[in-house]
This record gives structure tokens, C-alpha cells and sequence, in this order.
């Protein structure tokens, strides 16, 4: 400094009164100019002394007692660049300057604190919170396993209840009538499907001891295509494509006798009575032979093929029905031709009603008819859109079953002729049966 000094480019002086402190002014610009480190000195200083102008302007108005508020304290990059400057240049800044940026640093760190507890205390309460649904969840997970058990429990002695009960039932209608007997054989299954046990297993061995079993084998040489037992059941009649119909005793199935045509037998029956039997043929006859004797009593003559038979109640007429398009009526004891029920094509089945006062027939020409059995007059026309194949009247003879190739079978109103039912099928109909105990109830007006 002295060198600078006797180079004349700076003056010194001191300071103040205390001549501690010396004060140094340049004198000449070419050292300003050249001093590149002095440039630094007084580029730094420059910023320092606007920053301080600032801040300390800031201090003043935040020391004022009616101004010191937190939202004025610095914060931020303020904050940090006040920081920087007391770190470094502390000693240069007023002692207000100082205060201010102290209280900000201070109030920086209360709001981290701050901060730091309400995050500690919301997660301690999410803590709680978890360790609560926790428990809760736990006590659900035990209330369900136990209200599960207690389900299991129930259901599982429901099964067994329903076992027992299907078991027992069984073993009930085994007792019964044919057609509950297999229902039983039935529901001991359907009771060991459930659950194995000693009672559906003892009614299922029990149902299949009891199942029927062939008696004999009733040979023929060809196609068996109709069957007819006797009355009091001692005998069974069979028709069959080896041009025979058969007779054979139902103890032992032995054969009794044969009843020759000239070509297939299509159906055979035997009187109510049963003092006779009557065969349908493709030979074009249908013939009566007596029951006792096994002896040709009458042969009834068609045109065509006859391929069904009919007893009236009585045992008195035989009905026929042929391809010829007839169905025939005949004496019994004469073999007489009574009348003819004609039809446009092929009579396929006949049949008397359970008093024997009506008739019914079923033909190719897509009609079933009702006739009067005494004089042979066309009662009703009842009309499906293809072949009628089978007729039965119910047993109480006021209503009459078709089944045909349409896909149908259909009830009818013998008195009317009104169709009241009607049941539609995927394919053709070959066979209708009443059930003895069925009840039809007739619409108040036609279908």
C-alpha cells in the first residue's frame, strides 16, 4: 500500500478519530483500469452495497411495530441469498440488517418444525387409523370364518336331512305301483349322488333286486312289430314280419300257436272277451281265430294292406283300417262287412270309444274322423296339416287324442269336434296315451 501511495495512485488517512482503522482512496483511474482484482473487489462490493440498500430499507419497515409481520420476514431465494451474504459479509451489514435475517432464518426453521409435526402427527394417525382397520378387519375375517362354520354346519346337516329323506321315500314307493316303484329306485340314486348312506344304498340294492327280469325270449324270424296280451293275462299275441302272428303262454313262454298269413302281420288283438284274436296283414286280410282252438274263424278282406284292428267293448264288431282308404266295420260271428268309413288316402288306425257308440280313424289324407259305430254317419272332421298316425279316446270317452306327422298331438272335444289342445313336438307323432286319472278342462270358447 505504502508503494501505491509514494506512486502517487492512492491517498491513505485514517479513518476516524481512534486512528485504528485506515482508509485507502484511489487516486488514479489507470489503477482502477489495470487492477484486474480490484475490478473483482469493487464489481463484488457493488452488488453487496445494492443488495444491502435493499434489504436494509426491508429491515426498516419490517422493524416498525406496526409492520412486524410474518408474511414479511424473508423467505426463499431471499432468504438464501440474505444467508450468503450474513455468512459471508456479516460483519459489513448493520446490526438491523442482521436481526432481520436472523428472525427470517428462524422463522424458516419453526415452519420446518412446523412442518416436521404435522407431518409426524398425520402419520402417526394414518398409523392409528391402519392398526384400527386392522382389527376390524380381523375381527371380520374371524366373525365370517365363524358364521361360514356355522353355514357348513347347517348345510351339511340339511344334505344329510335331504339324504335320509330320499332314501326313506325310496324305500316307500318301492312298495307302490310300478311306476313309483322305479321313481323310488330313482331317488335312492339321487340320494347317494348327495352324500354316501347305509339307507339309499340299502334302497337301491333293494330297488334292483326287485327290477323286472326277463322271464323268456319269444323268438320269431323276423321283425316283431306289435304285441297284445289276453284279458286275464295268460296269454301274449305277437305280429311280426315272418308272416306269422304268435301265441304264447306268458308262466313259461312257451308257444301255443301260430297264425299264418301270406305276407307281413301288422297288428293283432284280442277281444275284450277274450274268446278271439284278430290279425291285420300286408296280405290284404285281417283275420279271426278263436282263442281256445287257435282255428281261422272269418278272414275280412281289404283292397290294400291292413295294418290295424279293433275290438268294439262288447266283443260284438271288429274295426279295420287298410291303405285302401277304408276303415271297415264287421260282424264278429259272420264275418260280415257292416259298413265303410271312408277317407281321402291311407286309413293308418282305428279305434272304438270305451262305450263303443263312436268310432275313430286316422289317415294319410291329413284328417282324423269320428263316426257314428252304429250306422257308420261321419260325426266330426278334426284336421292336421299332415298324416294322422295315431287316435285314442279317454277313458271317459268325451275326448279324443290325435298324434301326426306335423309334429303335433292335439285333444279334441268328441261331442264338438273343437280342438282345446294343443303340443307341439320337434318331429312326428306316432303314439298317444290318456292318463286314467287325467282331467282336461274345456276353454269357454275354441282355439
Amino acid at each position: 500500500m505504502d508503494r501505491l501511495a509514494n506512486a502517487r495512485l492512492v491517498t491513505t488517512s485514517f479513518a476516524d478519530e481512534t486512528r485504528r482503522d485506515i482508509m485507502v482512496e484511489i487516486i488514479h483511474d489507470s489503477l482502477i483500469r489495470e487492477w484486474k482484482l480490484l475490478q473483482e473487489w469493487i464489481k463484488d462490493n457493488r452488488f453487496f452495497m445494492a443488495w444491502q440498500g435493499k434489504i436494509h430499507q426491508e429491515a426498516l419497515d419490517w422493524k416498525a411495530p406496526q409492520m412486524r409481520e410474518k408474511e414479511r420476514l424473508l423467505a426463499g431465494t431471499k432468504l438464501n441469498e440474505a444467508e450468503k451474504w450474513l455468512h459471508e459479509r456479516g460483519d459489513d451489514l448493520d446490526p438491523d440488517d442482521r436481526d432481520y435475517i436472523n428472525e427470517s432464518i428462524n422463522h424458516r426453521e419453526r415452519d420446518k418444525a412446523e412442518q416436521e409435526r404435522v407431518r409426524y402427527e398425520n402419520d402417526h394417525r394414518r398409523r392409528q387409523n391402519m392398526y384400527m382397520l386392522t382389527a376390524l378387519l380381523a375381527i371380520a375375517v374371524i366373525f365370517a370364518t365363524f358364521g361360514w362354520f356355522q353355514w357348513d354346519h347347517a348345510e351339511k346337516n340339511r344334505q344329510e336331512a335331504m339324504v335320509l329323506y330320499l332314501a326313506g321315500k325310496s324305500q316307500l314307493l318301492q312298495s307302490g305301483q310300478a311306476d313309483s316303484f322305479f321313481q323310488g329306485i330313482l331317488l335312492a340314486i339321487e340320494s347317494l349322488k348327495r352324500q354316501p348312506n347305509q339307507a339309499g344304498d340299502t334302497a337301491l340294492r333293494r330297488g334292483l333286486s326287485l327290477l323286472p327280469r326277463k322271464i323268456s325270449c319269444l323268438p320269431h324270424n323276423g321283425n316283431v312289430v306289435a304285441v297284445a296280451f289276453s284279458p286275464n293275462g295268460s296269454m301274449l299275441a305277437t305280429a311280426s314280419g315272418d308272416k306269422t302272428a304268435r301265441l304264447f303262454n306268458t308262466l313259461d313262454g312257451n308257444e301255443l300257436a301260430r297264425m299264418n298269413h301270406a305276407d307281413l302281420v301288422w297288428a293283432v288283438a284280442f277281444s275284450p272277451d277274450g274268446t278271439k284274436i284278430v290279425t291285420a296283414s300286408s296280405d290284404k286280410t285281417a283275420k279271426i281265430w278263436d282263442a281256445a282252438t287257435k282255428k281261422e274263424l272269418a278272414r275280412l278282406a281289404h283292397d290294400d294292406w291292413v295294418i290295424a284292428v279293433a275290438f268294439n267293448p262288447d266283443s260284438t264288431r271288429i274295426a279295420t283300417a287298410s291303405l285302401d282308404g277304408t276303415g271297415r266295420i264287421w260282424d264278429v260271428v259272420t264275418g260280415r262287412e257292416l259298413f265303410r268309413l271312408i277317407h281321402d288316402d291311407e286309413v293308418r288306425v282305428i279305434a272304438f270309444s270305451p262305450d263303443g257308440k263312436k268310432i275313430a280313424t286316422g289317415s294319410k289324407d291329413k284328417t282324423a274322423r269320428i263316426w257314428d259305430a252304429t250306422t257308420g254317419k261321419e260325426l266330426a272332421k278334426l284336421s292336421h296339416s299332415d298324416s294322422v298316425n295315431a287316435v285314442t279316446f279317454s277313458p271317459d270317452g268325451a275326448h279324443i287324442a290325435t298324434g301326426s306327422s306335423d309334429g303335433t298331438t292335439r285333444i279334441w272335444n268328441v261331442a264338438t269336434g273343437v280342438q282345446l289342445v294343443r303340443v307341439n313336438h320337434s318331429d312326428l307323432v306316432w303314439a298317444v296315451a290318456f292318463l286314467s286319472l287325467i282331467h282336461i278342462s274345456e276353454p269357454t270358447r275354441p282355439y
